[in-house]
């Protein structure tokens, strides 16, 4: 009796222990199937799958940041977060419009916002520029000046009051050591503030862009006008330049050149470069400023007009000869002096309203 139990027991331990392999194998596919067919979980409002498996990744829908509810029309789309590097200029606003209390004399330098990073680091990706204003008629009065070329912001989508634009900018538009961006108004308006100006780079295309940027096309300045005193380089062009299409000029010059508001040369390097500008006569109120004119040339780096004395004069063209940086803009001005109508009214003539001083105040005799 004993030796029978003995013998069915052994046989039960020899059949599970052969069967062992198979039962791994069947527990591990039950595993594996229950991992693909589990049921959709929601985590931060989103949905995916949960696996538990350690062999397979986990697949993630996290980068979706907003959902479209059905029936909800928006005005700017839902967007796919993705890494981007952003740059940053300035803190400070851009003060833009007729007479802005924060910019009386009309400066360029805070229109501008030069961004540290180089056309090598930003190759291969979608270059974005995004900033906030006071909507959408704000942006219709306002042009942007990419590396000193013109573009008109087009909306794409419906804009809201201080909302932020996001435009992608052209990747032919890169400059080789830094990148500028400055806004130039188009037109007299009321005053207006530009802020949080920033721009960022990525691989992907931003589906959240609600703007876009149409170049502004110029037209070639005939001789005469503004002319190269040497070889122009391949694909060097230049441009007679309009209101909002170069920087802001200062109050205190008045502009005199020949034919337009100013001069583009573009296509070339930044070196010295030979000119020639012409002057209008009838911006002159006499023969003799002829030889106070000077020729003012755009400065991004400094963010400013900085003005030449001319190495020539030809008083029969009325047209100014020196040398200046080349691929920026240029006018001819006048810097206004106290005599002239247009200085006399930033300047005081006057002491009234000053108390006249007395020798005795505050002694006591």
């Amino acid at each position: 009796m004993k030796s029978n139990l003995t013998t069915k027991v052994a046989a039960l331990f020899v059949a599970v222990l052969m069967m062992t392999p198979d039962l791994v194998a069947g527990t591990r596919a039950w595993l594996n199937h229950r991992a693909l067919c589990l049921p959709l979980k929601t985590v931060g409002g989103n949905p995916r799958f949960f696996n538990t498996n350690p062999l397979r990744p986990e697949v993630s829908t996290s980068n979706l940041i907003e959902k479209r509810q059905p029936g909800v029309k928006k005005k700017t789309p839902a967007f796919k977060e993705v890494t981007a590097t952003l740059y940053h200029a300035k803190e400070a606003p851009c003060y833009l419009g007729t007479a802005h209390p924060k910019d009386p004399m009309n400066s360029p330098e805070d229109d501008v916002f030069n961004f540290k990073v180089k056309r090598t680091e930003l190759e291969g990706k979608k270059v974005f520029l995004s900033f906030r204003t006071g909507g959408e008629e704000a942006v219709k009065n306002a042009s942007v000046l990419f590396n000193g070329r013109a573009y008109k912001l087009q909306p794409i989508h419906e804009q809201g009051a201080g909302e932020e634009i996001r435009v992608e900018l052209p990747a032919q538009a890169l400059a080789e050591t830094f990148q500028s961006v400055v806004f130039s108004a188009l037109a007299p308006f009321p005053a207006m503030n530009i802020s949080k100006v920033t721009l960022y780079a990525q691989q992907e295309k931003e589906a959240a862009v609600n703007y876009q940027a149409a170049e502004v096309h110029l037209p070639e300045a005939p001789a005469g006008s503004f002319d190269l005193l040497e070889e122009r380089a391949a694909g060097e062009r230049i441009f007679l330049a309009k209101e909002g299409d170069i920087p802001a000029i200062p109050r205190h010059i008045n502009n005199v050149s020949k034919g337009a508001k100013g001069f583009s040369l573009r296509g070339g390097k930044e070196e010295a470069r030979k000119i020639k500008i012409g002057v209008d006569r009838n911006k002159l109120s006499s023969g003799a400023d002829l030889a106070e004119v000077r020729l003012f040339f755009f400065s991004r780096e400094q963010k400013k007009w900085i003005s030449l004395r001319p190495s020539k004069v030809h008083t029969a063209e009325l047209m100014l000869e020196a040398e200046a940086p080349g691929n920026t803009d240029y006018f001819a001005g006048l810097i206004k002096t106290p005599d002239m109508p247009e200085a006399s009214a930033y300047l005081p003539t006057t002491i009234s309203g000053i108390k006249a001083a007395n020798p005795a105040e505050g002694m006591q005799l």
